[in-house]
């Protein structure tokens, strides 16, 4: 079954135009129908502030049946995301852990995905997570995601990998 590539072009320019993105500035381009990037400003007040976050998105020919691959570009501390470790940049991305794309249904859209994606970087959800020292260290601090050490070890990623003049 071939994908929906007028729903595919119709999404891309939902996107384009979305308010709901540009509020939480995220901003998406295509390199063609099946491939687009996405990036977006670390959210205020969490250790991603100051952050560039890029994410490579991947639509299959079966969409919207079969939902997007979508994976941040750089590494990201965060119990979503699967990153084991800042010691090397995989170049196929890392995968992140989203209720909302995982629940995919054919009414399912990017664009909500993508301020889903925003939206974990600032409430992670550590029991559905990847990165275990991630996971332990929210544990450690009862979920406050907020906390400064947690906001720390973030920033420290941020500034690895993630600000403006690394991407």
């Amino acid at each position: 079954m071939s994908g929906d590539l007028t729903r595919i072009k119709n999404e891309y320019i939902q996107c384009k135009k979305s308010r709901d993105l540009s509020l939480n500035t995220i901003n998406v381009n295509k390199i063609n129908d099946y491939e687009w990037t996405a990036s977006f400003i670390g959210p205020k007040t969490t250790g991603y502030q100051g952050g560039l976050f890029k994410i490579i998105i991947k639509i299959p020919k079966e969409y919207p049946t079969i939902r997007p691959e979508m994976r941040f570009k750089y590494p990201v501390f965060h119990p979503n995301v699967q990153c084991y470790d800042d010691k090397e940049i995989k170049p196929e991305g890392y995968f992140i852990c989203s209720s909302y794309i995982n629940n995919w249904k054919i009414d399912s859209t990017i664009e909500r995905a993508l301020i889903s994606i925003y939206n974990l970087m600032m409430i992670p959800t550590p029991s559905k997570g990847f990165n275990n020292e991630a996971k332990r260290l929210l544990d450690s601090l009862n979920g406050d995601s907020y906390n400064e050490k947690y906001k720390k070890k973030c920033n420290e990623w941020v500034r690895k990998y993630s600000t403006i003049n690394n991407n």
